[in-house]
């Protein structure tokens, strides 16, 4: 009988995993005793960043310049997760690690830098560290807004491929199959990175022509890409798979609009559900959705999508961010102005309100404010239109300083909003489903959300006014 139940035992350890620990500790010398750390888990790879649902947060105290997490690792399976070391003079690249049960790591540094990863499990989080001096060597030449540039990106995108893949395969033998797998799609991905540059280019025949000659003979060779398993759990296997999408849509039918979610979700949702199956397409396409809030395909591919992601988690995350849908109500948002008198979207009801989302240091929000400016001016003696601006700073000096410089899109014909130090994971943000900035939203004098303008500043503001003026005539 003993016998029999260890069996048993066995076979659902061998079936399903176990909860096993792994342990986490730092020795950093900046830390005091009033410092703390934060490490956060990925179950999925990292989605996008307001969507909480797939992640776990835990936080520890400093004690002597140390910190220390025991966490549970279930299933078989690696997680990424990172680090988040208070007080840093420069940036400590502590992001996307990975963990995996029965690790003991130890990491010692200080804000400068990390000096030591040793212990159990340690052998891939230096292979890690190594893969990332080489991406950040490739980023440098990684913008480009010209043809020549473009050529360069690609070059230097795909001698990155080959020489990370190189390293990588000589570390194979200190690294488990999943990880093995895991880091081969972080390469992959960087070689799709030439899809952030053709976002900011306009010379359209160019990019295509750079891509057709350059980057497609070479993506041929060296697309390592397959849906293993590990695919669901790997935020660049997600990533890559988008990303190509969207440059062989360019090559192939000289189609840009699947390099925006917000234009393009419906053609890239159709073609990831009629390409994948299983939990890679239930991954993909909850990751999509949940990038497109501003989409005003939204609706359809939501709704398409909850009647076969079969994931609870997906399936709930689905539910809970996808409210951002034409004729849905808005969430009645609890927010203080700069004299800290407390605002609510029920205030405004029978106005139409267009929302501004910002941040202090947003580069893109800087652009907008000339084109937002000329678009208040128009509703200006308009008392139907509403304009407020919300920010995401957490710190109330840095809001109003960025009020006072009038570089962004605040402006003394909108109310200014602050989220009191909650910044993203304020209710109304996460409600919202807010990712960027600038972000734009218009809600109807019935609160209900209305089509996303889609264009901002690339028209001077014409498809926000049609929007706004839509809303009026509702």
């Amino acid at each position: 009988m003993k016998k029999l139940l260890f069996l048993m035992l066995y076979g659902l350890i061998s079936q399903y995993g176990i909860a096993q620990q792994a342990n986490i500790s730092g020795t950093f010398s900046h830390l005091t005793d009033q410092d703390s750390v934060q490490l956060i888990i990925y179950k999925y790879g990292k989605f996008p960043v307001s969507i909480p649902e797939f992640k776990t947060l835990y936080s520890v105290k400093v004690s002597n310049h140390k910190f220390h997490f025991t966490i549970l690792v279930t299933g078989k399976r690696p997680y990424e997760y990172s680090l988040q070391i208070p007080r840093q003079r420069l940036l400590i690249n502590l992001e996307n690690l990975i963990v995996e049960k029965g690790d003991d790591i130890q990491i010692t540094g200080n804000d400068f830098v990390i000096k030591e990863f040793k212990g159990r499990g340690s052998e891939k989080l230096n292979v890690i560290r190594n893969l990332n001096a080489l991406d950040t060597a490739t980023q440098k030449q990684t913008f480009s807004t010209t043809y020549t540039d473009l050529q360069n990106v690609i070059v230097a995108g795909n001698k990155h491929t080959i020489t990370a893949d190189k390293y990588l395969k000589s570390q194979k033998k200190h690294l488990s199959n999943m990880v093995y797998q895991m880091l081969r799609f972080r390469i992959d991905y960087q070689m799709t990175g030439v899809y952030y540059s053709l976002v900011y280019m306009n010379a359209r025949d160019s990019i295509r022509n750079a891509l057709t000659h350059f980057w497609l003979p070479e993506r041929h060779k060296y697309r390592f890409l397959q849906p293993f398993t590990t695919g669901e759990y790997s935020t660049e296997f997600t990533l890559s798979t988008i990303n190509d999408f969207a440059i062989n849509e360019i090559v192939k039918n000289n189609d840009y609009s699947t390099l925006f979610y917000r234009r393009g979700l419906k053609k890239i949702y159709t073609h990831l559900k009629a390409n994948y199956t299983g939990d890679i397409r239930e991954k993909l396409i909850t990751y999509t959705i949940l990038s497109a809030s501003g989409s005003n395909d939204l609706k359809e591919c939501y709704e398409d999508a909850l009647k076969y992601v079969k994931n609870a988690e997906f399936k709930t995350a689905l539910i809970n961010h996808c409210q951002v849908i034409p004729g849905s109500p808005a969430y009645d948002f609890n927010l203080p102005d700069t004299n800290l008198i407390v605002h609510h979207l029920s205030d405004y009801k029978g106005k139409v309100v267009v929302l501004d989302f910002w941040f202090t240091g947003c580069g893109n929000c800087r652009k907008l404010t000339p084109i937002l400016r000329n678009i208040e001016d128009h509703y200006k003696n308009n008392d139907d239109v509403i304009f407020i601006s919300i920010s995401s700073d957490k710190e109330l000096k840095n809001w109003k300083a960025g009020i006072k410089s009038g570089f962004y899109t605040t402006s003394p014909e909108e109310i200014n909003l602050f989220t009191a130090g909650k910044g993203r994971y304020d209710p109304f943000y996460q409600k919202s489903n807010i990712q960027a900035a600038p972000t734009l939203r218009i809600i109807d004098k019935y609160g209900n959300w209305c089509e996303n303008p889609v264009k901002y500043g690339s028209d001077n503001g014409e498809d926000l006014i049609t929007r706004i003026n839509q809303a009026l005539n509702k």
